[in-house]
């Protein structure tokens, strides 16, 4: 089947390994990927890895061009390293988009970096609180930039807020290491009832999992079957890559990019399998594809 719209995916160099790399190269050639990159300033500020500016330069200047923007490499907490490495990445020809944290209120600073990239980054939208939305709505009266909100999922609010872009990595962490079942409503994607609860009969199955396990083939058996809810392959996985591109879609109706955060190529195509195959998905078929 024909995709229509290309798929947003976000991934990061710290994530990007040459094969990955290719296939991201070719999907983004052909139009079936639309690309943004980061740093992965966060998850080396989580396990304690450097990276430093130049590699991270390097690897820009030869796959950079493949994305539709990329984030410039921040550092935690520490807002005068990240204007240099800003600083040094621009004086190497690059154009990215400077990352604006919950302590930055230097805008500015912020609105010469427009000159470079229309776009930046607003951190902290992890939580979704009046902060945030009073947050994202300051930054842009003060700075009429196009903002990507990081790691902001929450809808409706993301429609009505002066976004144009968003990234979550919320379609796998949860299911993959927690079990939790997510649906797309119609609005936004919701946490339903999970295996364990359904399996026990501690709460009803909620009747539009019902109707999408039906739809994709999720026979009851197969629900049963305790391998089914193991590994990157189980079922809330399936189900949550499904109702995350339902939103990816959703979004993309209603003026908004919403990038779905990849950390490995296996996710890539789990995310690409569900895209292509979106007016016939069956959790049976997927499994002959994405093995133990």
């Amino acid at each position: 089947m024909r995709v229509e719209t290309p798929c947003n995916i976000l991934t990061s160099f710290a994530y990007v390994k040459p094969d990955m790399a290719r296939v991201l190269a070719d999907e983004v050639t052909a139009g079936r990927v639309n690309l943004m990159l980061d740093s992965g300033a966060f998850t080396a500020f989580k396990t304690g890895r450097k990276i430093g500016v130049e590699d991270y330069a390097a690897f820009l200047r030869e796959f950079g061009h493949y994305a539709e923007k990329y984030v410039t490499l921040d550092v935690i907490g520490h807002r005068d390293q990240t204007i240099r490495n800003y600083e040094r990445l621009v004086a190497g020809g690059l154009s990215p988009m400077f990352v604006v944290t919950k302590y930055d209120n230097d805008f500015a600073f912020v609105r010469q970096t427009l000159k470079v990239c229309p776009h930046i980054c607003v951190a902290g939208g992890y939580h979704d609180t009046p902060w945030i939305r009073a947050r994202y709505q300051q930054i842009y009266k003060e700075t009429g930039a196009k903002i990507h909100g990081l790691a902001y999922v929450k809808s409706p609010a993301m429609f009505r807020l002066p976004l144009v872009s968003s990234d979550s990595s919320s379609w796998n962490y949860g299911p993959a290491a927690m079990g939790r079942i997510m649906m797309w409503d119609g609005v936004g994607v919701r946490q339903v009832c999970g295996y364990k609860d359904c399996l026990s009969g501690k709460r009803p199955v909620p009747p539009r999992q019902v109707e999408i396990m039906n739809q994709t083939g999720i026979t009851p058996a197969m629900f049963r079957d305790l391998n089914n809810h193991k590994g990157q392959r189980n079922i809330e996985v399936f189900l949550a890559v499904i109702a995350y591109v339902k939103m990816q879609k959703f979004s993309q109706i209603n003026g908004r990019q919403l990038f779905l955060a990849i950390g490995s190529l296996y996710q890539l195509q789990q995310i690409l399998w569900v895209y292509k195959n979106f007016d016939r998905l069956n959790y049976a078929e997927y499994l002959k594809v994405f093995v133990k």
